[in-house]
């Protein structure tokens, strides 16, 4: 009996754990799983976990979301928005529904970057417009987006 007992207060510690993580930011299932881990047994996570699911407390699709929202606000673009989401461990078919690689908010969004990196400046500088490619490569912008702004 006193094991059930310890495997239930176990199992809400577990929880505990998760919600407080989730109090933060969204977590996706794959993180809110590694984070625990180094915490918990395996089969006692998986159980909050899926309990925070159905109870709709951890949602992939919401993760996806507000981290596809939040990075794009802070000026990242497509492709590494897509890299951090697959090392988070959300699946392709659910970021594929908020992240489109041919939408006007990544050329707009690139020409800004570049605005801001070397002024309004008509023409560039072979050199300028190598580090302004770069700039936006690793910022995670495609090489149609970083063309387009280049003209």
């Amino acid at each position: 009996m006193q094991e059930l007992s310890e495997q239930a207060l176990t199992e809400q510690d577990v929880r505990r754990a998760a919600m407080d993580l989730l109090a933060r930011r969204e977590h996706s299932y794959a993180e809110l799983f590694y984070k625990l881990k180094k915490r918990f047994p395996s089969e006692l996570i998986e159980k909050a976990l899926q309990k925070l699911v159905d109870e709709g407390l951890q949602s992939d699709e919401r993760f996806t979301e507000a981290w596809v929202y939040s990075r794009s606000n802070k000026g990242y673009g497509p492709a590494r928005i897509r890299n951090e989401l697959i090392q988070k461990g959300v699946s392709q078919s659910l970021f594929s529904n908020y992240l489109f690689d041919d939408d006007d908010q990544w050329f707009s969004e690139a020409s800004r970057l570049k605005i801001k990196k070397v002024g309004e400046q008509r023409k560039l500088s072979p050199k300028d417009r190598m580090k302004v490619y770069r700039f936006l490569a690793q910022r995670g912008f495609l090489p149609s987006h970083i063309n387009a702004c280049l003209g």
